[in-house]
């Protein structure tokens, strides 16, 4: 409420309102220079940033790799005693 009174009754100095519309002015220019220094940077750092995504992306494979061969070994190991069972309902069924 407070804010929106003082909107509609509050008047700024010329001088304030020739800053703000100043800074309204240069606020995309500082975000497109801000956009080519960011690229920059990523490009002269490319190499680092290209080897540290394949060491991460190769670790992630043989850890997943690691887990799948883990869970078929444990899946193996658990199946073992239903091995049993089987030749003994072969041999009494027959």
């Amino acid at each position: 409420m407070l804010l929106s009174k003082c909107a509609r009754d509050c008047t700024l100095p010329a001088e304030t309102i020739a800053q703000m519309q100043e800074a309204r002015a240069a606020v995309p220019a500082l975000f497109d220079e801000a956009e080519a220094n960011y690229e920059e940077a990523v490009g002269q750092d490319a190499d680092a940033i290209q080897a540290t995504y394949q060491a991460t992306l190769d670790d992630g494979f043989r850890n997943m790799a690691l887990f799948v061969a883990g869970c078929a070994i444990v899946g193996a190991l658990l199946l073992i005693p239903y091995r049993g069972r089987r030749q003994q309902e072969a041999a009494s069924a027959e």
